[in-house]
């Protein structure tokens, strides 16, 4: 099964090729740039590959939360080819399939930058392979993330930040950690994909929403 995954809901989004074997090929797309290299990305690793697009069996496409613009570029794409090819698609939340990285047992808190300093995140525990999420989206500055994450001591809690360039600060307490291994998301997202085609959790393309959990920003002149 030949499954094509977009995820543009991040800073830097991504489209790949993978197979019940693993990704056979990946491509990062330039920041903040979805809707101009998308589609270019996906036809690039089609010819990597020398697939046609036809060759396609299933779509998995990230829903968010994240950026509001590329959260509408991936999802419309991926709903066209799932109409226009009659492909299965599935559509995985972007922080439980990051937070489904850490190899850990206990309490995950997954956070991506937003805007207005503020993040999207959600707590998890994850017990093995199983992910099940403690809280809503949030849309919360980093501060009081933190006030959340105080309500569930004296559990420890991991931090999983994505883009990976962020530290926490050294006054928190000693059961805040911070995740500091390699985040694949291709690999993630794929696995994810696999899982919910086996179990059938195949979505209905008119039924796929973005996950919003903050207004657009608009910037007024």
């Amino acid at each position: 099964m030949l499954i094509l995954g977009i995820e543009t809901c991040l800073p830097s989004g991504l489209v790949f090729l993978g197979k019940e074997e693993g990704v056979l090929v990946s491509c990062n797309l330039p920041a903040h740039s979805s809707s101009r290299y998308l589609v270019p990305a996906v036809e690039s690793a089609l010819r990597e590959v020398n697939l046609s697009i036809d060759k396609i069996d299933a779509l998995v496409v990230s829903k968010g939360p994240g950026s509001f613009t590329g959260l509408r570029v991936g999802i419309s794409l991926a709903k066209s080819l799932s109409f226009s090819l009659e492909l299965p698609l599935v559509g995985v939340a972007t922080l439980d399939y990051i937070a489904s990285c850490v190899p850990f047992t206990g309490f995950i808190c997954c956070l991506i930058p937003a805007y207005r300093n503020c993040f999207f995140s959600a707590f998890f525990y994850k017990e093995g392979e199983d992910l099940t999420r403690r809280s809503d989206y949030l849309f919360l500055p980093f501060e009081k993330i933190i006030d959340e994450a105080k309500k569930l001591l004296p559990e420890k809690v991991v931090f999983i930040f994505f883009p990976e360039n962020f530290s926490l600060p050294g006054n928190l307490d000693s059961r805040f950690s911070l995740f500091k291994g390699k985040i694949c998301l291709d690999r993630a997202l794929l696995k994810w994909a696999l899982r919910d085609i086996r179990n059938g959790k195949i979505i209905d393309p008119l039924a796929l929403a973005p996950v919003y959990v903050s207004p657009p920003l608009i910037n007024k002149k």
